[in-house]
């Protein structure tokens, strides 16, 4: 309560701790034996203020960050949960075209084997044919 009155405030509110140190530690420094010890405390205050501050800029700045690369990633999953549907019938789309040109290019190489194949068989069968016809000719005397 007499410190209260000293400085002219009301005795009922109640200082922070941080400024009744700070008072205490000037008090000291105005009692040392060094004239400078009250500027060099005032510069050390100051320092420890500034350094405060720019932490609590630099955790706001990493913050900022943390939150744009938040909303970036909350937004790209938002539009990748409204393209899905689209993706999906894109996707079908795209498998039954795909089995459809299969499907023509299995059928279009069955029609070449099996063209190929009546080639091979019908060669075969005329060399049979004529080779049988040879035989014929011989046996018969002509």
């Amino acid at each position: 309560k007499e410190k209260a009155t000293e400085t002219g405030s009301n005795p009922k509110l109640r200082q922070s701790r941080f400024v009744t140190v700070t008072d205490k530690l000037f008090e000291i420094a105005y009692r040392a034996k060094h004239d400078h010890a009250p500027f060099a405390l005032a510069v050390v205050l100051f320092h420890m203020i500034m350094r405060a501050l720019m932490l609590r800029v630099f955790y706001h700045r990493a913050a900022v960050a943390i939150q744009v690369r938040y909303r970036y990633f909350k937004m790209t999953m938002k539009r990748q949960r409204q393209l899905k549907p689209v993706m999906n019938i894109q996707k079908a789309f795209k498998a039954a075209k795909t089995s459809l040109e299969m499907l023509k290019k299995e059928q279009a190489a069955e029609v070449i084997q099996h063209s190929y194949r009546a080639h091979r068989n019908y060669v075969r069968n005329q060399r049979l044919m004529k080779c049988c016809f040879f035989i014929q000719r011989i046996w018969r005397g002509a």
